[in-house]
């Protein structure tokens, strides 16, 4: 019989706490003792480095929180411990945004597609402000609503009943700093059928719908809109129960010119070449 069954909740999160002193970063099912891209052991080194100034933006992110200025349906304790163990995926969007930077600079459009309370956009927005990016549009995509059961692969069933929470309005009051946004609330693939509800060109998206249906869905749909080295990233990837959604994205992946390049965060990003 395994010990951990006799040991109290309260002293396994003591006890975990205590084993993750000894890693660099922990959060989100990654433990690592290597140093994150933002961080340095030597805290006396001045370096500049390819951290794009993240811990800034995570400073700012907080500032907020505390502020009740960001809000949170998701994550309505311990916000602020949650953002941390976010860290490294938030780095990555804000990475591959970097990368995007790189080859354009004028007259993007970016997607979003699942923002729920806008977390990961308000990273990404943050960072193209702080950049002084001008872009045309960032379309934000989600239900915010339950999810439909009809849409769900038999091993996704355990997501009936979440995401119910979601609150546009609360989203919007979340990003109202920020300018260019387009909210578009509804079902994939339904919502694409509406006119003026996706942009012509996208030069970036960020792919989070805890669906394979909505994601391969919207893949097929914006396959042909995606500009020449135009990035994805898919949020859901390399989780175990999220295995029917990695199939779909590597069949994907496969059937078109790219390289999928998937991530120990349990992202994956798709570089497109065309």
């Amino acid at each position: 019989m395994s010990l951990k069954k006799f040991v109290p909740n309260f002293l396994k999160k003591l006890i975990l706490k205590e084993i993750d002193k000894s890693y660099l970063f922990s959060g989100w099912n990654l433990k690592t003792k290597t140093c994150p891209p933002w961080k340095y052991v030597n805290k006396n080194l001045d370096i500049s480095s390819q951290s794009i100034n993240f811990e800034s933006l995570q400073t700012n992110f907080e500032e907020l929180i505390k502020e009740k200025k960001f809000v949170s349906n998701q994550f309505n304790k311990n916000m602020i411990l949650k953002s941390r163990e976010l860290m490294w995926r938030h780095f990555n969007l804000c990475l591959s945004l970097n990368y995007v930077l790189q080859k354009k600079k004028q007259n993007l459009n970016l997607c979003e597609f699942g923002v729920a309370d806008g977390i990961t956009a308000w990273f990404a927005l943050k960072f193209l402000e702080k950049e002084n990016i001008i872009f045309n549009n960032f379309w934000l995509y989600d239900t915010w609503d339950e999810i439909q059961k009809k849409n769900l692969d038999k091993t996704e069933k355990h997501k009936i009943g979440k995401f119910k929470n979601n609150d546009i309005e609360q989203t919007r009051k979340n990003l109202n700093s920020f300018k260019n946004l387009k909210y578009i609330k509804g079902f994939i693939p339904e919502i694409f059928s509406v006119n003026e509800s996706f942009p012509q060109k996208c030069d970036w998206m960020h792919i989070d719908l805890n669906s394979s249906y909505a994601t391969i869905q919207t893949l097929n749909f914006f396959k042909d809109k995606l500009t020449s080295n135009g990035i994805i990233i898919f949020d859901d990837f390399g989780w175990p129960s999220y295995e029917t959604t990695r199939i779909e994205i590597e069949k994907w992946s496969n059937k078109n010119d790219g390289i999928l390049w998937p991530l120990p965060t349990g992202q994956a990003i798709f570089f497109l070449n065309k």
